[in-house]
Parts: structure tokens; sequence; C-alpha cells
């Protein structure tokens, strides 16, 4: 964000982006809500949080549009060919499996999913240099091929 404040880099923004961030948003406000009974009153109260959190994210993503901070794009591309290079991406791709020390003990998949590979064709579509995820698995893009001329950021 400081580098954005800056007008260090300018941040392409997609739909995929708002997409994922409104759900994310709307998962850990209701999961870090404090537990107690939950009656229509207490489901109001927490949608609303959300809610107001989620405009918050969109007013301040449009404006740093208005700024010209933000680039709101999407690849101008037929949904079909989108869906089937991710497909193509998807299917030459296996992440790692890993022990999971929880009860009962279970095995646990961890790698890209279609989301990450879709940010990186939106990226490499739009002409972004950098594509910056706080998705660990992200850190894979670079495996896939096709992604060369995109920089992958993992802050940890």
């Amino acid at each position: 964000m400081e580098r954005i404040q800056s007008r260090e880099v300018v941040c392409v923004v997609s739909t995929l982006v708002l997409l994922e961030v409104i759900e994310v948003i709307r998962k850990r406000i209701v999961e870090y809500a404090s537990y107690g009974e939950l009656d229509t009153k207490r489901q109001q109260e927490i949608r609303e949080v959300a809610e107001a959190k989620c405009r918050k994210f969109i007013d301040d993503i449009t404006k740093l549009a208005s700024q010209k901070k933000v680039l709101l794009l999407n690849p101008n591309r037929i949904l079909s060919s989108y869906l089937e290079d991710t497909l193509s991406y998807l299917r030459n791709y296996f992440g790692r499996i890993e022990d999971n020390r929880d009860f009962p003990p279970k095995f646990r998949y961890r790698g890209l999913g279609h989301y990450d590979i879709q940010h990186a064709i939106n990226a490499r579509d739009c002409s972004a240099r950098e594509l910056i995820s706080f998705d660990r698995a992200c850190s894979e893009l670079g495996k896939l091929g096709g992604f060369h001329t995109l920089r992958i950021s993992v802050p940890i």
C-alpha cells in the first residue's frame, strides 16, 4: 500500500481480486465474531459489520482508481479460452501432500488452486510486472511456465 500511495507503482486490480477479497472479508468477520447464541439479531449484527468492511474496501479501491493509483482491469479474453487456459495449467500441476497432525490424523494438500492461476493469467494478460499475493502457494507459480514475465512476490 505504501508503494501505491507514493505512486512508486500503479496497482492493477481485476474483478477476480475484488470478488476474492469480499469473500475473505465476509468469512473472517464471521469466523472471528465473538461466539455466543446465534439468534436473528446476532446474525444481523455480524452481517452489518462484514458488509460495512466490504463497502469500505470497495470505496477505498474506487478512490484509488479515481486518483489513478489503481487500474481496474480484466483481460480481454473469451471466457472459454480463459477457463481452458486455467485448466491447462492446473492439469499439469500438482502441489504437495503433507502430514497433518490434527485429530483425527489425516493428510493435507498444499498447492495452487484455480483462482491462484487465474490471478497470474490476469496479471500477465494485463501486462503487470509483478503479482503480489499473501497466499504462500503462489510462490509455486514460477514452476508452471508461461509466467516468466511476472515477478511473483509472496510477503511472509
